[in-house]
């Protein structure tokens, strides 16, 4: 079915650091029924990101292509008034991620993703490692870089803004991970039905994962990027 989205983006500034490339702001992002929420982004280098989870439900999505972390029912305000809602967002299979992006937005590709952890002081070796590290123990990062993106509940340095929360996600098993692991799709496909993902476990991997999961089994948090 078609959607036809009249959305209304609108920036402000709320507070501006000495470096212009880090400026936290505001984006409005509204329709009718369908985004009655405000998200605030940040401005790394040259991209502008969400740096708070997508957090959209409707009747038609909740529970088939979306989900909030281990809620069963099918009540769109129950599920809103979870703290886990509020918290970490709404987990989408990777074709709702697509679907519902608002007017304006993308989801990132890998390459976006790319360009952001070289911002933070990845070397190019290093971002074109898939999974944590190579056969020669090179690491995708270290502690230094995870600190500078993360922000665990809400806390930590989170130096850059984007405000990484540990959402956990759904797979066929059940929900798993809140807590203790974040996961964000991109857009960029894999072989085998996969799409590349951005995985944060600072607790555990003083590292960024980079992976591929299932794109109808594996439910994800979301960061949209600005077009």
């Amino acid at each position: 079915m078609n959607r036809y989205f009249f959305i209304i983006i609108l920036f402000i500034c709320i507070s501006c650091s000495k470096d212009e490339d880090n400026t936290t702001k505001i984006v409005e992002v509204e329709e009718e029924n369908t985004f009655d929420r405000l998200y605030s982004t940040v401005k790394i280098g040259n991209q502008i990101w969400m740096s708070e989870n997508f957090a959209y439900i409707d009747d038609k999505i909740l529970n088939s292509g979306a989900h909030v972390y281990g809620y069963e029912g099918t009540n769109i305000e129950e599920a809103k008034s979870l703290d886990e809602y509020k918290l970490y967002g709404v987990l989408y299979n990777y074709e709702t991620a697509i679907k519902i992006c608002p007017k304006g937005w993308r989801l990132p590709s890998d390459e976006d993703w790319k360009e952001l952890e070289k911002f933070i002081g990845m070397t190019e070796e290093q971002v074109d490692i898939f999974g944590v590290q190579d056969e020669h123990g090179l690491k995708r990062g270290n502690k230094e870089i995870l600190d500078k993106i993360v922000k665990i509940y809400y806390g930590g340095n989170n130096e850059l803004g984007l405000s990484i929360v540990l959402g956990g996600a759904k797979d066929k098993k059940g929900f798993c991970f809140r807590g203790t692991m974040g996961n964000f799709w991109t857009s960029s496909p894999y072989k085998d039905n996969k799409a590349m993902i951005r995985g944060f476990a600072p607790l555990y991997i003083p590292a960024i994962q980079r992976g591929a999961l299932d794109k109808d089994e594996t439910f994800l948090s979301v960061r949209y990027i600005k077009k």
